[in-house]
C-alpha cells in the first residue's frame, strides 16, 4: 500500500489495525474522508474489537467529510475533532496512535485519512514500536501534549490529547532509548531548524535529496534550507509521473532564481503512483538522515507556518545512501502561488459543543466576523439552518 524508500518489507496500516483490542486509537490528518473512514478503517478496527477512534482533523478536512454520503457512524462509533492553527497555516501532520495497556503503535507518514492517501497515492509511512523506538514515543507524546497547551493552535479535544500522551509515555517506558529513532513536530520548533542540529552533530550536511510533491514558486523554502544547513548541494526528486494535483500550489519550484537539480530515486521512480510522499535524505559527513512525513519542501512545512510531524532516523557512520540518476522538471503549468500549503479563511467558522440541558455550549473555532451571523447544523445525511446567532 505505501512505500518505503529504504525497501524494507511493504506494511498494510490496515492489517496493523484490525490485529488487536485497541483500547485507544487516534488519527491525525489533513484532508478527511468519512466514507473511507468508516469503509475501510472503522470496519478494520470493529474487526479487532477496537473500541472507539478519535479523529484530529484540520477544519478543512472537517467541511469537506461534512458533506459526504454514505458516512453514518460519527458521532457514535467514533469522534471528530477539530485543530485550528491559529495564523496563517493549517493542521497537516499524519499521525495513527494504536494503544492497549502499556504498549502501543505508530504509524507516521504522508498520506491523509482518504482512499487515494492510503493506497492511491505513493506515499511514504514509518511503523514504530518502542522496542526499537522510544524515543519517538516521547517525542509524539510531547506533540500531543503540545496540540492540548500550545497558544499556536485551538482544539476542544485537549483533554484526550493528554490522554493518548499518557499512554504513549508509559509505553516508551517499556522500550530502548538509543536517540535513532526521533520525531519532529513543529510546534517545537521549525522543521528545518531542527534538520540543521541534527546534521551539525553528524558533522555538517555535504548533500540533501528531497522527494515532495509541492514545492514554492519561488523556491523559497529551498532557499532558507539550504542557508540553514550550510549546504547547497540540494537536488530534487522529478517524478516520471508527477505529483498529485495539488491545486494552485506547483510541483517544481519554476519561478526560483537558482536552478535546482532533477534526480531520480531509485526506490521511487518505478512506482507509477503520482508523489504524494515527503522525504529528505541528509548526508553528512559522519552519517545520514532520513526525514520522512507530512512535511512538503515548501516554507510553510519546513519553517514552521503548518503543524507538521516527521519521523527522522539518525544513522551515524552511515555508508550507504540513496542512489539517483539525472532526472528532468515537469513541464511548467500556469499556477499561483499559494495553494493545499496556505489555505485562506473563507469565512465559515467550525463550533465545536456539546448539548448541556437544552444549551449548546461551545466556542467557534475557527475565524468568523464578530456580530450577527447564519448558524446550520451539518451531518454526513442533512442541513439544518438554526437561525441568526450572535
Amino acid at each position: 500500500m505505501h512505500k518505503n524508500v529504504d525497501r524494507r518489507p511493504e506494511l498494510n496500516p490496515v492489517d496493523l489495525i484490525a490485529a488487536s483490542p485497541w483500547t485507544r486509537v487516534a488519527f491525525t490528518t489533513y484532508a478527511l474522508s468519512l466514507s473511507f473512514f468508516e469503509a475501510v478503517i472503522l470496519d478494520a478496527l470493529v474487526r479487532g474489537r477496537a473500541s472507539g477512534a478519535l479523529i484530529l482533523s484540520d477544519p478543512e478536512g472537517i467541511r469537506a467529510a461534512l458533506s459526504e454520503e454514505g458516512a453514518r457512524r460519527v458521532g457514535r462509533d467514533y469522534e471528530i475533532a477539530p485543530v485550528v492553527r491559529k495564523g496563517p497555516g493549517i493542521f497537516h501532520p499524519k499521525v495513527s496512535v494504536l494503544a492497549q495497556k502499556d504498549d502501543a503503535h505508530l504509524l507516521v507518514g504522508s498520506g491523509n485519512l482518504t482512499f487515494s492517501g492510503w493506497g492511491g497515492n505513493l506515499e511514504v509511512i514509518e511503523h514504530l514500536h518502542p522496542s526499537f523506538a522510544a524515543d519517538a514515543f516521547d517525542d509524539t507524546a510531547a506533540f500531543f501534549e503540545a496540540l492540548a497547551t500550545s497558544e499556536d493552535v485551538a482544539t476542544s479535544a485537549g483533554d484526550a490529547s493528554n490522554e493518548i500522551a499518557e499512554d504513549l509515555r508509559k509505553a516508551a517506558n517499556r522500550g530502548i532509548r538509543d536517540g535513532r529513532f526521533r520525531l519532529l513536530h513543529s510546534l517545537d520548533a521549525p522543521i528545518a531548524e531542527q534538520i540543521a542540529l541534527y546534521a551539525d552533530d553528524l558533522g555538517g550536511a555535504t548533500r540533501i535529496v528531497i522527494a515532495s510533491p509541492y514545492f514554492d514558486l519561488d523556491g523559497k523554502g529551498l532557499t532558507r534550507l539550504a542557508a540553514e544547513t550550510g549546504c547547497d548541494n540540494i537536488q530534487l526528486h522529478a517524478h516520471p509521473t508527477g505529483s498529485v494535483w495539488g491545486g494552485a500550489t506547483p510541483d517544481w519550484p519554476f519561478g526560483a532564481l537558482q536552478a535546482w537539480k532533477a534526480v531520480g530515486v531509485q526506490h521511487l521512480a518505478g512506482d507509477e503512483r503520482r508523489l504524494h510522499g515527503k522525504a529528505i535524505e541528509v548526508v553528512c559527513k559522519r552519517g545520514r538522515l532520513l526525514l520522512s512525513g507530512s512535511a512538503n519542501a515548501t516554507e510553510a512545512g519546513l519553517f514552521g507556518r503548518n503543524v507538521e510531524a516527521n519521523v527522522l532516523r539518525v544513522q551515524r557512520d552511515a555508508k550507504s545512501y540513496w542512489q539517483t540518476s539525472p532526472g528532468a522538471p515537469p513541464a511548467c503549468s500556469p499556477v499561483e502561488d499559494g495553494g493545499a500549503d496556505t489555505v485562506e479563511p473563507d469565512g465559515v467558522g467550525i463550533l465545536s459543543a456539546k448539548l448541556d440541558g437544552d444549551i449548546i455550549v461551545g466556542s467557534v473555532l475557527t475565524h468568523v466576523s464578530a456580530g450577527t451571523t447564519e448558524a446550520h447544523l451539518r451531518s454526513p445525511r442533512r442541513a439544518d439552518e438554526l437561525g441568526e446567532v450572535h
